[in-house]
């Protein structure tokens, strides 16, 4: 889990493109745990741990996700379209804002 988490936040990588990396990963380790080549696949149940962290994304199409102490999740998505994130900037900001001055 910490390479996908180094991966999201040290090489700004979005969660959409560690879960394709996931997808082509886990199948490689499945083969070489069958094949006894290592005792388990450090692939397994990643991206479910993944899921339950709170994440800040920035940029058009994005969405960022909070989550609570008491496992409740939030979300709060940008528009899609470049031309309308960027006319809308401030409200994408405010309401991330919000999102996170909520206890």
């Amino acid at each position: 889990m910490l390479f996908y988490k180094k991966l999201m936040e040290e090489s700004n990588l979005s969660y959409g493109t560690v879960e394709h990396l996931q997808r082509e990963l886990h199948p490689a380790f499945e083969m070489a745990l069958r094949d006894c080549i290592i005792r388990t696949n450090p692939t397994h149940n990643v991206l479910r741990q993944l899921k339950k962290q709170t994440i800040v994304a920035l940029g058009a199409g994005s969405i960022t996700k909070r989550v609570y102490q008491d496992g409740r999740i939030e979300r709060c998505d940008n528009v899609k379209d470049v031309k309308l994130y960027i006319e809308n900037i401030e409200e994408m900001i405010e309401r991330k804002q919000k999102l996170f001055a909520e206890e």
